[in-house]
């Protein structure tokens, strides 16, 4: 089974330093996942210079914490970089650090195409 979605964030950096604090929740992955199983989930930036990766998951019991190895992972071009942690009694969630570096960082946008194998 593939499952493909295009996440709707998408947010200037700009905004990060008022608004939003660090890290910032992208969401959780609650389509083509189970509470439990083991699924490959693959994070590609659709923004030129934002951060990818490729993350391998396994839970047996939802009522533990499941296991989240990162398989290849690239920060983006400001140091910007993507997890997945994986709770009890959750879905996986997606998280966003993100870096402010310097006035050509403040313009970038970050949206994301997520595929569960």
């Amino acid at each position: 089974m593939l499952f493909t979605t295009k996440s709707k964030f998408r947010i200037e950096k700009s905004l990060f330093r008022h608004e939003i604090s660090n890290p910032v929740s992208i969401g959780y992955i609650n389509r083509g996942v189970q509470q439990t199983g083991c699924y490959m989930i693959l994070i590609k930036s659709i923004e030129d210079g934002g951060p990818n990766g490729i993350y391998s998951l396994s839970r047996s019991n939802k009522k533990m914490n499941g296991t989240v190895a990162k398989l290849a992972c690239s920060n983006g071009i400001s140091g910007d970089s993507i997890d997945i942690e994986w709770h009890p009694e959750c879905f996986p969630h997606v998280i966003l650090q993100y870096c402010n570096n310097d006035a050509e960082s403040e313009k970038m946008k970050f949206q994301f195409k997520i595929k569960v194998i």
